[in-house]
């Protein structure tokens, strides 16, 4: 940094010394801060902006090629965000364009945390990473023994993780050695929260976990009805869960008691937020909730027109939440009222975050955008491809891109302070070094001008809109399993009806009509089961039966798939399902089945 200073060839006064080196104190500082998933470690969701009140104004979008699933993370002038194309991104968070990608072996659905100059950040390659911030180099990388879609938390130099494995890890922030694992019944895709020396989890053996961040050791658990995939909040000693039971849970962070639940009707992949009391969380009922924090009575709700699934965020009394419907909105946390909506060309189900007047978010129609207000710049269009030049290329740091705008108005009074003390010469070109007052003007912006593609977006979109249904048949039993399918298979923009969640979704009270609906639609069926009892349950065998018997006749031309969990074997099996493809569920079953369905 001081050579930096010398090269603008300006003279640093005695008087001036103590004032430079508390701007640089202050400004080292914000750069140095952590970000988490939700904002926080204790996921709160509430982002300080500043006072600053956004609008629907686009200023840029980055097309990465492919679904984004993950939540961005903003620090020190850069959005970093993974993509199903199994990169990580670094991106300039003013102009939108790329400085690094890091890429993985598997689909990056985790989102980043970063700490002490590091990213942190999981992939379905089975690995949890630490990248350079700033150069997009790898520092080393942790093997579990199965997809890492969970966001990790850093506390106290320790990365706290789960897995598919059914773990959760506790991993050296700096060497990457393992200091414990936490193991469940289920697979960990809940991202853990951190309160007062406590990690809480969900789990998908139907459990919240509270453990101890030093030993590892459990203190309590507590049963939810379903499968726990959203993360946890915690706030004022209570912690705050969602379940795929439809229910929302409120319990004592201490001793895990219930305080009250609160019933939607639809399951709930929604991570809460909390704010002033309030409780806001998403549902695949179409609704975003506004719920009392104390009571668990409802305050209001606000309809959508597609299942909600991504996180809220909060800034200035102001909650961001997408939807299936392929809008993000905006609306008054006080009275549920719609401020305004942007619309993408699909289903937003990555959580926003908040800085410097601009929301960040991801949208499966494979774009990062960046709204706001103000006339930032043009609006821009930048493609992972059309820079894929520049991967890992390490940014330009310049005095504009470090720290927070809300240091504006400290750093101008030091300024002016300085300039009275008689380091006017000194002051001036700090002044315009230091001032946050740097965003481009319009002719300062390149715009850049995607190159034509093979296949359009327009196309890609469309081709997914008439992919042909695929049919999920299991017993409630393996629910955790096929819930895993079902999330992998609708992450890469497959049709998939898997009864126990798309009824929901649907809203009918006529299942019987939307299951035959589905079965005589469906071109591709997938059986999941882990005992030879549960494959030859009623409903079922009635299904996957239905299904043979239109192949048979030549009515169907699809496949039928047999995933078998466990110590299920194949003989275990009807022989009419023999008679087909079966797989056996690891780690790369999900991979296996899509050379079956395209």
């Amino acid at each position: 940094m001081n050579d930096h200073r010398r090269g603008n060839g300006f003279r640093v006064y005695p008087s001036c010394l103590l004032f430079l080196l508390l701007i640089m104190a202050l400004t080292h500082s914000v750069a140095a801060a952590d970000v988490m998933f939700r904002a926080n470690l204790q996921h709160t969701g509430v982002f300080d902006n500043g006072g600053i009140v956004q609008t629907n104004n686009e200023l840029w979008h980055f097309r990465t090629g492919d679904f984004l699933g993950s939540s961005p993370a903003v620090s020190n002038g850069f959005v970093y965000v993974g993509s199903i194309n199994k990169n990580l991104y670094a991106i300039d968070a003013v102009t939108g364009t790329e400085k690094w990608r890091f890429k993985t072996g598997g689909n990056v659905r985790s989102s980043p945390a970063l700490s002490n100059g590091s990213v942190y950040v999981g992939s379905d390659d089975n690995n949890l990473y630490a990248i350079d911030a700033v150069t997009g180099t790898e520092k080393w990388r942790f093997t579990t023994g199965w997809y890492v879609s969970s966001s990790p938390a850093v506390s106290n130099g320790v990365v706290y993780v789960g897995s598919f494995d059914n773990n959760l890890y506790a991993i050296d922030a700096m060497t990457g050695t393992e200091k414990w694992r936490f193991a469940t019944k289920g697979a960990v895709d809940s991202s853990p929260a951190l309160s007062n020396g406590i990690v809480y989890v969900g789990s998908g053996d139907h459990n919240l976990y509270a453990i101890d961040a030093m030993t590892g050791t459990e203190k309590w658990r507590f049963m939810t009805g379903w499968y726990v995939s959203s993360s946890p909040v915690v706030a004022n000693s209570v912690v705050y869960i969602g379940s795929t039971d439809t229910n929302l849970y409120a319990i004592d962070a201490m001793t895990g008691t219930e305080k009250w639940r609160f019933t939607t009707k639809g399951t709930m992949y929604s991570s809460p937020a909390v704010s002033n009391g309030v409780v806001y969380v998403g549902s695949y009922d179409n609704n975003l909730y506004a719920i009392d924090a104390v009571t668990g009575t409802e305050k209001w709700r606000f309809t959508t027109k597609g299942t909600v699934d991504s996180s809220p965020a909060l800034s200035n009394g102001i909650v961001y939440i997408g939807s299936g419907d392929h809008n993000l909105y905006a609306i008054d946390a006080v009275t549920g009222t719609e401020k305004w909506r942007f619309k993408t060309e699909n289903s937003v189900r990555s959580s926003s975050s908040v800085s410097n007047g601009v929301i960040y978010f991801g949208s499966t129609d494979t774009n990062l955008y960046a709204v706001g207000g103000g006339s930032l710049s043009p609006k821009t269009t930048l493609t992972a491809d059309f820079t894929s030049g520049i991967q890992s290329k390490p940014p330009t740091l310049s005095p504009s891109n470090i720290g927070d705008s809300n240091l504006t108005l400290p750093i101008i009074v030091i300024l002016g302070i300085l300039f009275l003390a008689g380091g006017g010469y000194a002051i001036y070109q700090m002044k315009k070094t230091l001032s946050r007052d740097h965003l481009p003007d319009s002719n300062d912006v390149k715009i850049i001008v995607s190159p034509p593609q093979k296949n359009s977006l327009n196309d890609s979109l469309t081709s997914q809109k008439k992919r042909d249904l695929i049919f999920i048949s299991s017993k409630s039993e393996d629910f955790d399993q096929t819930q895993q399918l079902y999330t992998f298979l609708k992450d890469r923009g497959y049709n998939v009806f898997f009864s126990q969640i798309s009824l929901l979704d649907m809203g009918s009270s006529d299942y019987r009509k939307e299951i035959d609906r589905a079965l005589d639609t469906s071109k591709h069926m997938i059986v999941v089961t882990s005992k030879k009892e549960y494959v030859k349950a009623p409903w079922v065998e009635a299904e996957w039966g239905l299904f043979i018997n239109e192949k048979r006749s030549g009515r169907k031309l699809g496949n039928i798939i047999t995933l078998i969990i466990g110590t299920m074997q194949i003989e275990d099996l009807p022989s009419s399902l023999r008679y087909y493809e079966v797989i056996p569920f690891d780690p790369k079953s999900f991979e296996k089945i899509l050379k079956y369905i395209k």
